[in-house]
C-alpha cells in the first residue's frame, strides 16, 4: 500500500471584515493486491468568510473534486471509473461563550460517475465541535459529524461520527489527553452492501516547546463490527 497526500491552504483579505479562503488536496493510494483499484483523488474549495467581529466568521464554501479509480489487474482493460464531485458548505465558528469556543457546519454534496461504472449520488453534509475551557490548563472537546466520503471507484461511505476528549496541562509543555467516540460508516453503490460499527478509546502524553515542535506518543484500541465478517477487528 502506498498513500501519498499533498494539501494547501490561503486566505486573501478583500475588506475589513470580507475575505476569501481557499483550500486545495491531492491524495493518491496505490494497492499491491490486484483485487483493489489504484485512486487519484484532486478536489479545491473557495469560500467568502465574514468576520462579524474579531472571535467570530461566517463563510460560505463551494467546491469541487475530480477522482479516477484504475483497477490494479492486468486482465481488466479499459475499466476506470471518473468522479465529479460538486459541495456546498456553510460554516461559522469562533467563540460562543466566555469558556466555549466551537465551529459547525451544513451543506450538500454530489457526486457523478462515469465511464465503467454511470451513477449520480448526493447526500447532506454537517457537524459541529465545541471546546470547554475548564481551566487555563484543562479543556473538554465535544465533536459530531455526518457526510458521505465518495470513492473514485463508485462507492459512497455516509460516516457519522462522534467523540468527547479531555485534555491537561500537566507540566510546562507537557500535555496529556484521554479520548473515545464511535464511527457508523454505510457503504454503498447503487444498493446498500456493507455497514460497520466502531467504537475507539485512546490516550496521548505529548511535549510541545513551541507552536513549531510537538513530539508525542499516543495509545489507541479500537472494536470494529460488520456486518461482513471480513471487515470486522480489533486493533
Amino acid at each position: 500500500y502506498q498513500p501519498m497526500l499533498i494539501t494547501a491552504t490561503g486566505f486573501l483579505p478583500l475588506t475589513g471584515k470580507l475575505g476569501l479562503r481557499g483550500s486545495a488536496d491531492y491524495s493518491s493510494d496505490r494497492y499491491d493486491s490486484s483485487a483493489l483499484d489504484d485512486d487519484q483523488r484532486a478536489d479545491a474549495f473557495v469560500g467568502l468568510a465574514y468576520q462579524r467581529n474579531p472571535q467570530n466568521e461566517i463563510s460560505l464554501n463551494i467546491g469541487s473534486a475530480l477522482g479516477i479509480a484504475t483497477p490494479n489487474s492486468a486482465e481488466v482493460a479499459n475499466a476506470n471509473t471518473h468522479s465529479r464531485e460538486y459541495y456546498i458548505i456553510a460554516k461559522i465558528q469562533g467563540q460562543i461563550t466566555g469558556k466555549i469556543t466551537g465551529d459547525a457546519n451544513i451543506g450538500w454534496g454530489w457526486v457523478d460517475y462515469s465511464d465503467a461504472f454511470t451513477n449520480r449520488m448526493s447526500l447532506p453534509i454537517g457537524g459541529a465541535d465545541l471546546t470547554w475551557a475548564i481551566d487555563p490548563l484543562r479543556t473538554m472537546t465535544l465533536s459530531a459529524s455526518s457526510g458521505p466520503s465518495y470513492a473514485p471507484d463508485g462507492s459512497v461511505a455516509q460516516i457519522t461520527n462522534t467523540s468527547l476528549s479531555f485534555t491537561d496541562e500537566i507540566a510546562d509543555h507537557w500535555e496529556f489527553s484521554l479520548s473515545g467516540g464511535s464511527t457508523q460508516s454505510i457503504y454503498s453503490r447503487e444498493i446498500r452492501y456493507r455497514t460497520d460499527n466502531a467504537w475507539w478509546i485512546g490516550t496521548e502524553i505529548a511535549y510541545q516547546p513551541s507552536v513549531r515542535f510537538r513530539v508525542y506518543v499516543d495509545v489507541n484500541y479500537t472494536d470494529q463490527l460488520s456486518d461482513v465478517t471480513d471487515f470486522a477487528y480489533k486493533i
